[in-house]
């Protein structure tokens, strides 16, 4: 329990394979199966990050400095202490 808590794991935003091959050897969509609402939440949300970085590059285009520090694909899924 506690290797599950602290573990540090680098993923990115939106991206759980890795963290559940690791916790239950299995992909992510495996272990939600059978409940199509969290895999639908998640597609939802994968999208919206998509989404999110075209806008934000679409923005960068535009500035003389680009801000990528808030890309969705630079984010991790939480934050590791």
């Amino acid at each position: 329990m506690q290797f599950t808590l602290t573990a540090y794991r680098y993923d990115k935003l939106g991206e759980y394979d890795a963290s559940f091959k690791d916790l239950y050897r299995t992909p992510v969509e495996e272990v939600f199966s059978e409940h199509t609402a969290i895999l639908a939440c998640m597609d939802t949300f994968r999208k919206d990050l998509e989404a999110a970085e075209k806008e934000i590059a679409q923005r960068n285009s535009k500035r003389r400095i680009a801000y990528e520090g808030m890309l969705p694909s630079q984010l991790l899924n939480s934050t590791s202490i």
